[in-house]
């Protein structure tokens, strides 16, 4: 997996735009930061919890498990979208701009059922 989090600069060089990014061979270009991120794991969140990020989240989805407790407040400001995968219409409905996950389980080979209940909510037409 590759994370590119262009929000953040280390030392004195700043992230320019545009940023394109190669991840398992899909080409991203970015023409700003992300604003409204939604996290799809739970590492995923606790990570951008971990840099502060929360005011840059607009929405988590599928927390399996209790938010480290040096973590909770600011968990309590990120609206959660669904108890499993969020659906295109709970992202939509945030406006997301970038979706940040972990696990392969996000990711379908083909397009799932709009409960999404137990597929990805990432298939090959919507990436």
């Amino acid at each position: 997996m590759m994370l590119a989090v262009p929000t953040l600069s280390f030392g004195t060089q700043q992230t320019k735009y545009p940023l394109e990014i190669i991840n398992c061979g899909v080409k991203q270009t970015f023409t700003k930061p992300p604003e409204r991120a939604v996290t799809m794991n739970q590492g995923m969140t606790e990570f951008l919890l971990a840099m502060g990020l929360e005011g840059s989240m607009a929405g988590t989805a599928y927390i399996d498990d209790e938010i480290w407790p040096r973590y909770e407040k600011a968990y309590k400001k990120v609206k959660v979208l669904a108890e499993k995968y969020a659906t295109d219409a709970q992202l939509m409905e945030v406006d997301a701009d970038f979706i940040l996950f972990i696990y392969g389980s996000t990711f379908s080979e083909e397009a799932c059922p709009s409960s999404r209940s137990k597929c990805g909510v990432v298939d090959n037409n919507t990436l």
